[in-house]
């Protein structure tokens, strides 16, 4: 995989994921100002929601719409 594809704020939090570590402060202000903050569910974190829609995006218009 290139390094230049992910941002670096992409992959540090790639990488918190990935280590089960909470991102850095200014990590989670970035997620806030894209919409993940509130209140969480108790079953995953932001950085899961994060996590699962990054995953997605890209085919996200190929997806079920249900």
């Amino acid at each position: 995989m290139r390094d230049d594809f992910y941002s670096p704020i992409e992959r540090r939090l790639h990488s918190a994921w990935f280590r089960g570590r909470s991102p850095w402060r200014r990590d989670l202000a970035w997620l806030a100002r894209r919409g993940f903050e509130g209140d969480c569910p108790p079953l995953y974190s932001w950085l899961d929601a994060w996590v699962g829609a990054f995953a997605v995006r890209d085919i996200q218009l190929r997806l079920p719409n249900c």
